[in-house]
């Protein structure tokens, strides 16, 4: 209980510090909502930093997925969800990951300076490819944050 403690902590802290929201957690997973897409993918690959293969005081790695559209917020007991299409398509993305890896949509990669912004931080994309109900197949791309 104190490792996910305080692996909730770093990714809370981690998440605030790139413009995002942590709108829920799911056993040790968490889910988290921003603006822009770029800030998501900053904060993604900050998280993958941080979660590291080498990292000694925590056995948590990190599997991680973006993914942007719309959808539906609604308040429910002390705070904000999220529903609907691309809620789900992100569940579906982080599947994909592995440890250290960061699997994201095509529509991410389309997001104003994004390519730009992984080329000048050498992550070159590799393509993956999701079936998801009631969606179809959806194209994604897959990255490896190394240390």
């Amino acid at each position: 209980f104190a490792l996910v403690k305080r692996h909730f902590e770093e990714v809370y802290q981690k998440v605030r510090e790139g413009n995002g929201a942590v709108i829920k957690t799911i056993g040790d997973a968490v889910m988290a909502a921003f603006s822009d897409p770029l800030d998501a993918m900053k904060t993604a690959v900050l998280l993958q930093k941080t979660f590291h293969r080498g990292r000694q005081d925590t056995p948590i790695r990190l599997r991680v997925s973006v993914h942007a559209g719309p959808c539906i917020g609604v308040n429910l007991n002390s705070g904000i969800d999220y529903f609907g299409t691309t809620v789900n398509v992100a569940a579906k993305l982080q599947s994909l990951a592995s440890a250290q890896e960061i699997v994201f949509s095509e529509r991410v990669l389309q997001a104003p300076g994004m390519s730009g912004w992984l080329l000048s931080n050498q992550l070159r994309p590799a393509d993956a490819r999701q079936f998801v109900d009631g969606v179809g197949e959806v194209q994604a791309h897959r990255v490896e944050v190394l240390v």
